[in-house]
Order: C-alpha cells, then structure tokens, then sequence
C-alpha cells in the first residue's frame, strides 16, 4: 500500500507525552505510548536532545504530531519532534 503525505494548511500541531513503548536499534526506529493509549512510531531522525543509543523503553518524552499531516504507517502514526519531557523549573 503507498501512503501519500498530506499536508492541511489550517492543522495545528499538537504536542503530547509518553513513554518508549520499543527501541529497535538496528531498525533506528520505535513506537511510543502516549498517556492517552495511542501508539506512535518515530524515527531517530526525529529525536532533538536525546540519544538514540540510550532510549530505553519507559523513558518518558514529548513529541509533537499533526492530526491532518502525514506520513504515517500502516499501524501507528508518526510522532515528530521527540524530546525528553521538560519538568518544571526548580529554584536554585
């Protein structure tokens, strides 16, 4: 099946959390669980501040996703944007 990249010129990105579901080293890819259940697949291409040797499954992230813009896989679609999650700001 080929899937086509769609682009929506109104979409709002949005930026969600989870958790590492897998790691695939030799692939360079993985799939992470939002906090809501949905599986998202990423590239490590779209990692920014973390390294892709490291992840493990559990490590918590943000990522961002667009609804209306794709690519996606036939099972899961693409998280871009994967960052370590930001806590709050300590005083120190």
């Amino acid at each position: 099946m080929h899937l086509k990249r769609l682009f929506h010129p109104g979409a709002q990105r949005m930026r969600l959390k989870g958790k590492i579901k897998t790691v695939e080293t030799g692939r360079g890819n993985g799939h992470i669980t939002s906090e809501d259940g949905r599986d998202f697949f990423f590239h490590r291409s779209h990692l920014e501040g973390l390294d892709f040797e490291k992840l493990r499954p559990g490590d918590e992230v943000e990522f961002e996703f667009d609804e209306f813009r794709g690519p996606t896989t036939p099972k899961a679609p693409v998280a871009t944007v994967v960052r370590p999650v930001r806590g709050p700001k300590k005083d120190g």
